[in-house]
């Protein structure tokens, strides 16, 4: 469907995969308050994740830096604010998701000064 004109995309179920257009690279795309549908997996670059929530933490997959990998949608420069994830993967590289497995720990299992 690729029909990245909107930019924004607010309130409303989305089957992610139906919005990658050919090249896979979601850019500048907002999402507020939607449900983001798999199966898929992300690989985020520069991108914001605000309040958002996950199936679990085991949606995490490591990547190797500098490597390229099909069947993955990259997104950049995307913000997700208030989104819920339902079967949606994301993969980065160590830093990415160090990062975001801080950020999904429940607040009683993150160890001060991270």
């Amino acid at each position: 469907m690729s029909d990245q004109a909107a930019k924004l995309y607010r309130d409303i179920p989305i089957h992610i995969a139906d919005l990658a257009p050919p090249n896979d690279v979601l850019v500048r795309v907002t999402f507020e308050s939607c449900e983001i549908i798999g199966p898929a997996v992300l690989m985020p670059r520069n991108c914001e994740f605000r309040s958002c929530e996950f199936d679990s933490p085991r949606i995490l997959w490591t990547v190797e830096p500098g490597r390229y990998y099909i069947g993955a949608i990259a997104v950049d420069d995307c913000l997700f604010d208030r989104c819920r994830f339902r079967r949606v993967g994301l993969a980065g590289i160590d830093d990415f998701v160090r990062m975001m497995t801080e950020q999904l720990a429940p607040p009683e299992t993150q160890q001060p000064g991270f």
